[in-house]
């Protein structure tokens, strides 16, 4: 396929363009770049207007045009009846669900997106014409805190007939006092923030609050969540010396309508009796717990204590784990570009440095974390709990389980000109993050050669490390050592490429015949090659530039 130049002439008059024929990128159909107010037609969208053309890069944003509306004249008893300045017809219909705080807001199931580019979804309050800009959609995280005002997009169940590309907005909250009859606009935005798509809709009262006890939520029950739960049962299994501190406690109230609300176990709602005489120092030891749970005034529930209290409790047990090997374990993760998302990448190192191993198909979220890694999140520092089983990694370790709090920043895809695309932040860590100007660069040498410099701009072997090396918090044995020795080679892999060079070519080009796309991983294992044996420290991730 040949590589398609875009074709820019700014002092063109009005023209119209037809869909095909626009360029977007390299890799696409067309290469003319329309000037801003010029149209484009598609035979699938209709008329669209461009609204921004990138001289750079020749990249045009553009939005659907519609005709302006030209009955003006609307008054109250007009939107009352559907008529005046809104054409009658039948709008879709917003759930709301004020007996919650913050209000729920759910979109009429026949609201069905077609387009492949919808992203998200934002809800302003009014019509459509009457430039509308206050936005009352809003989302909030598992503990509460408000996260931002996109509604997501969830696909609609595979298998329906003449579905291909269809997807409904998913339930989200608001704060605005919303009450039936209610005109909100619904506003479709592409990735790159472009409009792309708008309609109308009605409110709809669906979950009224009464007086007395139709208003009392009924709790069914209670659990206690933690990355070292065993599965299915009211058991943790912890390793010998764990702290407390680390069970990283977490419990959830199930109410009788399906509805789960997660809560920090701080005395406040819940608490865990049994812990303050439990230290984890005797392998093989059982020791029993109990979780409470206060309910607010409006819960009612039948396993409420028989004394009349208004505390539910629930049995569990916390168990030490018999003394086992390679529990001095470190999870290093680094974001790879697919080519559309972020997608982390694991690898295992352990303290007696016998291997580093990538582990990404066998890490899972912890039980209790308080959110997932989600790609199209940038710019916010996402925080969220990994685990992996020993045994699943190699038949010979016991079924131990590791748990490991990631945190981990993407500041959207990755590009040649950025100082950052990515963050990382270990668990133990005191605030320094890695990632910023680390970067693999990689030039075309023939058609099967490929030069990469991993210098990173460093002007001496111990500032390459200070950037490179340290940074990603290697184990070392405190008694011991008072720092990760430092590593006398390192092996680079490119694809599925692996080489090793002595520390003394840190700044030397180093020659792959593997091609990778800017914001590919470039993995750096770091070694000390000693007689007997060579000694694995950590992983560094570089992220690819192709220049």
């Amino acid at each position: 396929m040949s590589i398609k130049r875009p074709i820019i002439q700014l002092d063109r008059s009005f023209t119209v363009h037809s869909e095909k024929d626009i360029y977007t990128g390299p890799n696409g159909t067309g290469q003319v770049c329309p000037n801003v107010d010029d149209m484009i037609w598609s035979w699938v969208h209709g008329p669209m207007r461009c609204i921004s053309l990138n001289v750079d890069t020749g990249i045009s944003i553009v939005e659907p045009w519609q005709a302006p509306n030209q009955n003006i004249d609307a008054s109250g008893l007009d939107v009352l009846l559907g008529n005046g300045g809104h054409t009658p017809r039948e709008y879709y219909v917003l759930h709301v669900d004020n007996s919650v705080v913050p209000a729920t807001i759910t979109a009429d199931a026949k609201l069905r997106l077609y387009r492949k580019d919808a992203d998200h979804v934002k809800y302003y309050l009014g019509y459509n014409d009457e430039q509308v800009d206050e936005v009352i959609s809003k989302n909030y995280d598992g503990t509460g805190n408000y996260l931002n005002d996109r509604v997501g997009l969830e696909p609609i169940q595979q298998g329906e007939p003449g579905i291909h590309t269809a997807f409904t907005p998913e339930q989200s909250h608001t704060t605005h006092t919303l009450t039936g009859g209610d005109i909100v606009t619904a506003v479709i935005f592409n990735e790159q923030g472009g409009r792309i798509s708008t309609t109308e809709m009605v409110v709809v009262e669906t979950a009224l609050s009464n007086k007395g006890l139709n208003s009392a939520r009924y709790v069914s029950g209670i659990s206690l969540k933690s990355p070292w739960m065993r599965t299915d049962s009211n058991v943790l299994e912890v390793p010998v010396n764990l702290p407390v501190s680390s069970l990283g406690l977490m419990a959830e109230v199930i109410y009788n309508n399906g509805d789960r609300v997660t809560h920090p176990v701080d005395g406040t709602r819940f608490s865990v009796y049994g812990l303050d005489n439990y230290v984890a120092s005797s392998p093989d030891y059982n020791h029993p717990l109990v979780l409470s749970y206060r309910m607010d005034a409006n819960e009612i529930s039948t396993k409420q204590s028989a004394t009349g209290s208004n505390h539910i409790t629930k049995e569990y047990s916390i168990h030490t784990l018999p003394a086992q090997h390679e529990y001095n374990l470190k999870l290093f993760v680094y974001p790879d570009w697919d080519g559309s998302m972020w997608k982390p990448r694991y690898f295992l190192a352990n303290l007696s440095r016998s291997e580093i191993l990538e582990v990404t198909n066998l890490v899972t979220y912890g039980e209790g974390s308080l959110g997932t890694f989600n790609p199209t999140l940038w710019g916010v520092e996402q925080t969220f709990t990994v685990s992996i089983r020993l045994n699943e990694v190699d038949a010979s370790y016991a079924p131990y389980r590791h748990v490991q709090s990631i945190k981990l920043v993407v500041f959207g895809p990755p590009r040649i000109s950025n100082t950052v695309s990515w963050l990382v932040h270990y668990e133990d860590h005191g605030g320094q993050a890695y990632g910023e100007g680390i970067y693999a660069e990689q030039r075309l040498v023939t058609v099967s050669d490929y030069a990469f410099k991993l210098d990173v701009d460093a002007n001496s072997v111990d500032e390459w490390l200070t950037k490179t090396f340290r940074p990603t918090l290697p184990l070392y044995d405190k008694a011991i050592e008072s720092s990760a020795p430092v590593p006398t080679h390192f092996d680079v892999v490119v694809g599925e490429e692996r080489k090793r060079y002595p520390i003394s070519s840190w700044n030397q080009t180093l020659n792959f015949g593997v091609k990778l796309d800017t914001g590919a991983l470039v993995g750096v294992v770091w070694i000390i090659e000693a007689e007997h044996e060579d000694l694995y420290l950590g992983v560094s991730g570089f992220m690819v530039r192709a220049v």
